[in-house]
């Protein structure tokens, strides 16, 4: 094999490489786009939405789109509630694609709520877009949240860069419901006691049975008599019997 037909070789392997990595890049990128879904509420850190908002704010477009919110304005809202946001607009006058659709959440001061605030950048150009927002809990009666729709993107005739908006304004009547209670431990009855038997006024519960002890002989006071004689009687025996005796002995001699 000559040296130029095996760097010819080394060119086409490198030009389908080169091909290869392209496409696989390309479907990567494809998979990782998607359909585009509903949009929520924002990330706290998206600077493009934060800016993008801001200067909607100052400078609001004010026609152009058809925007409408569920519930809708004047209609009863409860803190804590979801509220929709509906977009149309004409597709003829962008191109096919836009640089930003998206709903800005501001107070009645102008301060922009990030957190409630939703877009879809960049957008493909098909002439609609959904959104929502959760109304916040801590919101009171007659408080109110004011929805800027905007689609921003280049012209359909090659002009300079356009926006349309809508301008619609939600008011809290009710406030959020209370929080739910936190369970309690279920009620445990008491262990069952025996029946106390009730006697009738006339009977007493007999005394308690306790049982005997053992004891030994109590010492006697005297002692115990052998005869049917008292101790005088016999004293006195006794004595008569020595008196006889000595007088007997006295006549003997």
């Amino acid at each position: 094999m000559t040296q130029s037909t095996a760097s010819r070789n080394l060119g086409r392997r490198s030009r389908q490489l080169r091909l290869l990595l392209v496409a696989t890049t390309a479907v990567g990128m494809v998979v990782a786009v998607g359909q585009p879904g509903p949009a929520g509420a924002a990330a706290s850190g998206d600077e493009g939405l934060r800016s993008f908002c801001e200067e909607v704010a100052k400078r609001p477009p004010t026609e152009g789109i058809e925007q409408t919110t569920d519930p809708a304005t004047g209609a009863p809202l409860q803190a804590g509630q979801t509220v929709k946001v509906s977009l149309r607009w004409d597709k003829q006058e962008f191109g096919p694609e836009l640089e930003r659709v998206a709903h800005c959440i501001v107070t009645l001061d102008g301060k922009v709520r990030l957190d409630l605030s939703g877009a879809e950048a960049p957008s493909a150009n098909d002439g609609e877009y959904r959104g929502s927002f959760v109304v916040p809990a801590e919101l009171a009666p007659g408080d109110c949240l004011c929805v800027l729709g905007v689609v921003a993107g280049e012209a359909s005739d090659g002009g300079s860069p356009l926006r349309l908006g809508g301008n619609s304004c939600v008011t809290v009547t009710k406030p959020a419901p209370p929080a739910p209670s936190p369970p309690t431990a279920p009620v445990t009855s008491p262990p069952e006691r025996p029946a106390t038997t009730v006697l009738p006024a006339t009977e007493t519960r007999p005394d308690a049975l306790v049982p005997a002890t053992e004891t030994g002989p109590m010492p006697l006071a005297e002692l115990p008599r052998t005869g049917p004689f008292d101790t005088q009687a016999l004293l006195a025996l006794a004595g008569l019997a020595l008196v006889l005796g000595g007088g007997a002995i006295t006549t003997r001699r």
